[in-house]
């Protein structure tokens, strides 16, 4: 069983083995046991990999495994400095792996029109990327920037219908954390 878990002073981390506190975990070294404080049954704390967030994710769509990702970077040619626009966040598997390729240096555009989808992907992304609070929110109908617009406009010309363009589309911007 692999468990992922935002860490915050005073919180709680639930498994099915039971409660862990998040303020244990934080003391407790990378690679190391941590025990539930009742039961005294314990996890190893692991530092956090692409391979593992995809393995712990909770499977709302069709998950990218790393076979398909480390050629999907490789194809890409996806490095520091690089830009990567992202159509459809979904679980955030792929996300995560190309905010990881990316470091610092580069950015990371996800977008995605399903609002629970997007909703449920916002607090893993925030686990691995600095969210741009001003680009962190709902498009309504046209996008802000031109670059996006022109993305859309390019799209609607290949024979994508008008109708089938999401009336509302939501998006993340994220700068990997450096």
């Amino acid at each position: 069983m692999i468990v992922s878990c935002l860490l915050k002073r005073a919180g709680v981390c639930r498994t099915r083995l039971g409660n862990f506190d998040h303020e244990d975990i934080m003391k407790t070294r990378i690679g190391h046991k941590v025990y539930e404080r009742r039961q005294g049954k314990w996890l190893v704390v692991l530092r956090p990999t692409p391979d593992l967030h995809t393995l712990a994710l909770r499977h709302r769509t069709q998950i990218i495994y790393h076979a398909d990702i480390s050629l999907i970077l490789s194809l890409l040619d996806v490095r520091p400095g690089k830009t990567i626009v992202e159509a459809g966040t979904g679980s955030g598997s792929l996300s995560y792996s190309l905010a990881m390729a990316l470091q610092s240096e580069g950015r990371l555009f996800t977008y995605e029109f399903h609002e629970q989808r997007w909703q449920e992907a916002r607090p893993s992304t925030e686990m691995y990327a600095r969210m741009d609070s001003a680009n962190s929110e709902c498009m309504q109908q046209q996008p802000r920037h031109s670059a996006q617009r022109k993305i859309l406009q390019r799209e609607t010309t290949r024979g994508i219908c008008r109708s089938r363009i999401p009336r509302t589309a939501y998006f993340l911007t994220c700068l990997p954390r450096g």
